[in-house]
């Protein structure tokens, strides 16, 4: 019993002799300025993404307006040339 606490003691005592490492003096600042990177990275990623659905809405609402006035702008002139061509006459616009 005595034999396994004198080595239990020994090997405790041989941590004893193992130099601590210091950190490095500027160890905090480089973990805040990743940090503050990732926030920067992840605030460019949010502000790209809002600017590309506000785009993409934009492109697909021109889109709809174009087709949807030029349906109606298409059966307005049809049927202007189609009553042109029944009494057949030639309207200068």
């Amino acid at each position: 019993m005595k034999n396994k606490e004198q080595w239990v003691n020994q090997i405790l005592a041989s941590a004893d002799q193992i130099d601590q490492l210091t950190p490095n003096p500027f160890l905090f600042q480089k973990i805040k300025h990743r940090l503050v990177q990732k926030e920067i990275a992840a605030s460019n990623n949010k502000t790209a993404l809002k600017w590309s659905v506000a785009f993409i809405l934009l492109v697909g609402l021109n889109t709809a307006v174009l087709f949807a006035n030029t349906n109606k702008h298409k059966s307005y002139h049809q049927s202007k040339t189609n009553i042109e061509l029944n009494n057949q006459t030639i309207y200068s616009y």
